[in-house]
């Protein structure tokens, strides 16, 4: 408890996830840490939503280059290895952030 700066620790068998609560596994043991008071769930959900949107529309234009013929024709293959890298690397960034999200509502209760 004093490493970790905990309040309070339970070790119960048989315990469920509380509420606002985010959940981890590790070593095949399952974790709960209570976020109610903690966290504020509907602004971090609003900041990820703008981050989302922000990400969104990165990933539609390096979309949109990456389906232009004439830019995949006349630019370099470093280039367009450039921007299709940042499509894989905006894709995964976009998933992340959707699970996020739905990971904050979960936790919220909404």
């Amino acid at each position: 408890r004093n490493l970790a700066r905990l309040n309070r620790l339970e070790i119960d068998a048989a315990a469920e996830k509380p509420a606002q609560a985010a959940a981890g596994l590790a070593a095949g043991v399952e974790i709960f840490v209570p976020l109610a008071g903690l966290v504020d769930f509907a602004r971090e959900a609003e900041r990820l939503q703008k981050e989302i949107k922000k990400a969104e529309k990165e990933f539609a234009g390096v979309d949109r280059k990456l389906k232009n013929e004439k830019f995949l024709a006349k630019a370099p293959a470093a280039v367009v290895d450039k921007e299709k890298a940042k499509h894989r690397e905006l894709a995964g960034k976009l998933e992340k952030l959707r699970v996020g999200l739905k990971t904050i509502g979960e936790v919220a209760g909404t």
